[in-house]
Protein backbone atom coordinates (compact mmCIF):
# COMPACT_ATOMS: atom_id res chain seq x y z
CA UNK A 1 0.00 0.00 0.00
CA UNK A 2 1.43 3.57 -1.19
CA UNK A 3 2.08 5.91 2.03
CA UNK A 4 -0.67 8.19 0.31
CA UNK A 5 -3.18 5.24 0.81
CA UNK A 6 -2.67 5.43 4.50
CA UNK A 7 -4.64 7.20 6.75
CA UNK A 8 -1.75 8.84 9.18
CA UNK A 9 -3.95 10.95 11.45
CA UNK A 10 -4.09 8.60 14.18
CA UNK A 11 -0.15 9.20 13.76
CA UNK A 12 0.11 12.85 14.20
CA UNK A 13 -0.07 13.71 17.84
CA UNK A 14 -2.80 16.48 18.80
CA UNK A 15 -2.27 19.10 21.79
CA UNK A 16 -4.59 18.63 24.61
CA UNK A 17 -7.77 20.60 24.52
CA UNK A 18 -7.38 22.08 21.46
CA UNK A 19 -10.92 23.45 20.80
CA UNK A 20 -11.02 25.03 24.09
CA UNK A 21 -7.54 26.89 23.38
CA UNK A 22 -9.22 27.88 19.99
CA UNK A 23 -12.27 29.02 21.12
CA UNK A 24 -10.72 31.11 23.85
CA UNK A 25 -7.88 33.07 21.43
CA UNK A 26 -10.33 35.59 20.77
CA UNK A 27 -10.61 36.65 24.65
CA UNK A 28 -6.53 36.50 24.82
CA UNK A 29 -6.43 39.00 21.83
CA UNK A 30 -8.91 41.06 23.07
CA UNK A 31 -7.54 41.52 26.18
CA UNK A 32 -4.92 43.56 24.99
CA UNK A 33 -5.43 47.46 25.40
CA UNK A 34 -3.32 49.58 23.78
CA UNK A 35 -3.75 50.94 20.81
CA UNK A 36 -0.22 49.80 18.91
CA UNK A 37 0.07 46.52 20.07
CA UNK A 38 -3.75 45.78 19.50
CA UNK A 39 -2.86 47.13 15.56
CA UNK A 40 0.18 44.40 15.36
CA UNK A 41 -2.27 42.02 16.88
CA UNK A 42 -4.74 42.90 14.23
CA UNK A 43 -2.78 42.56 11.47
CA UNK A 44 -1.19 39.41 12.29
CA UNK A 45 -3.92 37.61 13.06
CA UNK A 46 -6.87 39.32 10.82
CA UNK A 47 -6.93 36.76 8.32
CA UNK A 48 -8.50 33.26 8.37
CA UNK A 49 -5.52 31.12 6.47
CA UNK A 50 -2.78 32.55 8.74
CA UNK A 51 -5.10 32.00 12.16
CA UNK A 52 -5.83 28.78 10.90
CA UNK A 53 -2.07 27.92 9.90
CA UNK A 54 -1.51 29.38 13.79
CA UNK A 55 -4.36 27.16 15.24
CA UNK A 56 -1.97 23.71 13.96
CA UNK A 57 1.48 24.69 13.91
CA UNK A 58 3.70 23.02 15.37
CA UNK A 59 6.12 25.13 18.55
CA UNK A 60 9.03 22.73 17.71
CA UNK A 61 10.34 19.73 17.32
CA UNK A 62 10.85 18.46 20.75
CA UNK A 63 8.65 15.72 22.12
CA UNK A 64 6.60 17.66 24.44
CA UNK A 65 6.15 20.63 21.92
CA UNK A 66 6.11 18.95 18.56
CA UNK A 67 2.93 18.36 17.81
CA UNK A 68 -0.61 19.54 16.73
CA UNK A 69 -1.58 22.15 18.33
CA UNK A 70 1.84 22.87 19.67
CA UNK A 71 2.23 26.25 19.27
CA UNK A 72 -1.24 27.62 20.38
CA UNK A 73 -0.47 25.48 23.45
CA UNK A 74 2.42 26.92 24.74
CA UNK A 75 1.13 30.52 23.84
CA UNK A 76 -1.85 30.26 25.98
CA UNK A 77 -0.13 28.91 29.01
CA UNK A 78 2.53 31.28 28.82
CA UNK A 79 -0.31 34.65 28.52
CA UNK A 80 -1.86 32.80 31.15
CA UNK A 81 1.44 33.03 33.18
CA UNK A 82 2.42 36.45 32.05
CA UNK A 83 -1.37 37.44 33.10
CA UNK A 84 -1.13 35.88 36.56
CA UNK A 85 2.43 37.49 37.20
CA UNK A 86 1.03 40.61 36.48
CA UNK A 87 -2.08 39.88 38.68
CA UNK A 88 1.02 39.11 41.64
CA UNK A 89 3.30 42.24 40.14
CA UNK A 90 0.44 44.85 39.41
CA UNK A 91 1.76 47.42 36.57
CA UNK A 92 0.16 50.99 36.94
CA UNK A 93 1.18 51.60 33.68
CA UNK A 94 -0.63 50.16 31.17
CA UNK A 95 2.01 49.77 28.45
CA UNK A 96 3.68 47.59 30.56
CA UNK A 97 0.84 45.41 30.84
CA UNK A 98 0.29 45.52 27.12
CA UNK A 99 3.20 44.70 25.71
CA UNK A 100 4.08 42.05 28.30
CA UNK A 101 0.43 40.19 27.23
CA UNK A 102 1.23 41.24 23.27
CA UNK A 103 4.96 39.38 23.46
CA UNK A 104 3.31 36.34 25.31
CA UNK A 105 0.72 36.19 22.61
CA UNK A 106 3.52 36.62 19.65
CA UNK A 107 6.66 35.33 21.38
CA UNK A 108 6.44 31.97 19.21
CA UNK A 109 4.39 33.43 16.09
CA UNK A 110 8.14 32.45 14.45
CA UNK A 111 7.52 29.13 14.71
CA UNK A 112 5.54 29.05 11.44
CA UNK A 113 8.62 29.98 9.68
CA UNK A 114 11.17 28.33 11.97
CA UNK A 115 9.44 24.55 11.73
CA UNK A 116 7.16 22.95 9.72
CA UNK A 117 5.87 18.99 8.95
CA UNK A 118 7.76 17.04 6.78
CA UNK A 119 6.42 13.31 6.40
CA UNK A 120 4.38 14.55 9.32
CA UNK A 121 7.06 15.02 11.53
CA UNK A 122 7.86 18.38 13.03
CA UNK A 123 11.84 19.36 11.46
CA UNK A 124 13.37 22.37 11.50
CA UNK A 125 13.33 24.71 8.19
CA UNK A 126 16.36 26.62 6.91
CA UNK A 127 15.22 29.48 8.67
CA UNK A 128 14.65 27.75 11.43
CA UNK A 129 18.22 26.46 12.22
CA UNK A 130 19.66 29.83 11.21
CA UNK A 131 17.21 32.06 12.85
CA UNK A 132 15.34 30.47 15.67
CA UNK A 133 12.10 30.96 16.58
CA UNK A 134 12.75 34.25 18.80
CA UNK A 135 14.06 36.15 15.38
CA UNK A 136 11.59 34.83 13.44
CA UNK A 137 8.97 36.27 15.16
CA UNK A 138 10.76 39.82 15.35
CA UNK A 139 10.67 39.24 11.22
CA UNK A 140 7.05 38.52 11.80
CA UNK A 141 5.99 41.69 13.93
CA UNK A 142 8.80 44.05 11.85
CA UNK A 143 6.71 42.89 8.51
CA UNK A 144 2.77 43.69 10.54
CA UNK A 145 4.89 47.45 11.45
CA UNK A 146 5.73 47.80 7.80
CA UNK A 147 2.59 47.20 6.78
CA UNK A 148 0.60 49.41 9.38
CA UNK A 149 3.48 52.49 8.47
CA UNK A 150 2.29 51.80 4.82
CA UNK A 151 -0.99 52.48 5.51
CA UNK A 152 0.31 55.59 7.82
CA UNK A 153 -1.20 54.40 10.82
CA UNK A 154 0.08 55.92 14.00
CA UNK A 155 2.46 53.84 16.19
CA UNK A 156 3.97 54.46 19.53
CA UNK A 157 7.89 54.02 18.86
CA UNK A 158 8.46 53.40 22.30
CA UNK A 159 6.07 50.61 22.39
CA UNK A 160 7.19 48.87 19.48
CA UNK A 161 11.20 49.07 20.81
CA UNK A 162 9.58 47.27 24.28
CA UNK A 163 7.71 44.64 22.70
CA UNK A 164 10.47 43.92 20.07
CA UNK A 165 12.91 43.65 22.81
CA UNK A 166 10.38 41.11 24.60
CA UNK A 167 10.53 39.36 21.76
CA UNK A 168 14.48 39.15 21.11
CA UNK A 169 15.16 38.37 24.94
CA UNK A 170 12.44 35.88 25.11
CA UNK A 171 14.91 33.36 26.09
CA UNK A 172 17.78 35.60 27.38
CA UNK A 173 17.86 35.29 31.38
CA UNK A 174 21.58 35.32 31.47
CA UNK A 175 23.82 35.25 28.53
CA UNK A 176 26.36 37.49 27.70
CA UNK A 177 26.40 38.95 23.92
CA UNK A 178 29.24 41.71 24.24
CA UNK A 179 29.47 45.26 24.91
CA UNK A 180 26.79 47.44 23.67
CA UNK A 181 24.49 44.36 22.64
CA UNK A 182 21.03 44.21 24.90
CA UNK A 183 21.64 40.55 25.73
CA UNK A 184 19.16 40.38 28.74
CA UNK A 185 15.33 41.72 29.64
CA UNK A 186 16.19 45.65 30.91
CA UNK A 187 12.25 46.53 31.18
CA UNK A 188 9.64 44.94 33.82
CA UNK A 189 7.82 43.43 30.71
CA UNK A 190 10.76 41.34 29.10
CA UNK A 191 11.36 40.01 32.34
CA UNK A 192 8.12 38.73 32.87
CA UNK A 193 7.77 37.18 29.75
CA UNK A 194 11.05 35.88 29.83
CA UNK A 195 10.68 34.00 32.84
CA UNK A 196 7.22 32.68 31.48
CA UNK A 197 8.59 31.55 28.89
CA UNK A 198 11.68 29.45 30.88
CA UNK A 199 9.13 28.13 33.29
CA UNK A 200 7.00 26.82 30.41
CA UNK A 201 9.95 25.41 29.01
CA UNK A 202 10.86 23.62 31.84
CA UNK A 203 8.03 22.43 33.65
CA UNK A 204 6.32 20.90 30.50
CA UNK A 205 9.54 19.26 29.44
CA UNK A 206 9.94 17.68 33.31
CA UNK A 207 6.09 16.25 32.74
CA UNK A 208 6.93 14.98 29.39
CA UNK A 209 10.03 13.30 30.82
CA UNK A 210 8.10 11.74 33.89
CA UNK A 211 4.79 10.54 32.33
CA UNK A 212 6.67 9.00 29.30
CA UNK A 213 9.48 7.32 31.45
CA UNK A 214 9.57 3.56 31.21
CA UNK A 215 11.90 2.56 33.74
CA UNK A 216 10.54 0.37 36.36
CA UNK A 217 12.17 2.14 39.71
CA UNK A 218 10.61 5.90 41.86
CA UNK A 219 13.20 7.79 39.50
CA UNK A 220 13.66 7.89 35.83
CA UNK A 221 15.73 7.38 33.51
CA UNK A 222 19.02 9.03 33.59
CA UNK A 223 18.46 12.67 31.28
CA UNK A 224 21.50 13.82 29.61
CA UNK A 225 19.67 17.23 28.94
CA UNK A 226 18.66 17.84 32.15
CA UNK A 227 21.83 16.15 33.76
CA UNK A 228 19.29 14.41 36.07
CA UNK A 229 17.38 11.90 36.61
CA UNK A 230 13.92 12.90 37.86
CA UNK A 231 11.33 11.81 41.01
CA UNK A 232 8.08 10.41 40.12
CA UNK A 233 7.38 8.92 43.71
CA UNK A 234 5.70 5.75 44.55
CA UNK A 235 2.25 6.93 44.20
Amino acid sequence: MDEDEIDLDPLIALAPGLNDLREGFSDILGSVKDDTCAKILGTIFDNEKFLTRFFEATYDDSVAYGCVGGLLSRTSRVFNAVEKSLETYPQENEVVRSVAMTAAILHGVGSLDAFGMESHIPAATVQGKLYGIPLSSVLRVHFAIKVLTSKKENLDQEVVQRLIHCLFNQHRATSVLGRGVASVPMTVEAAIVAEACRMDQVVTNVNELISTDMNNDVFTAYDPDLRRQLFKGEK
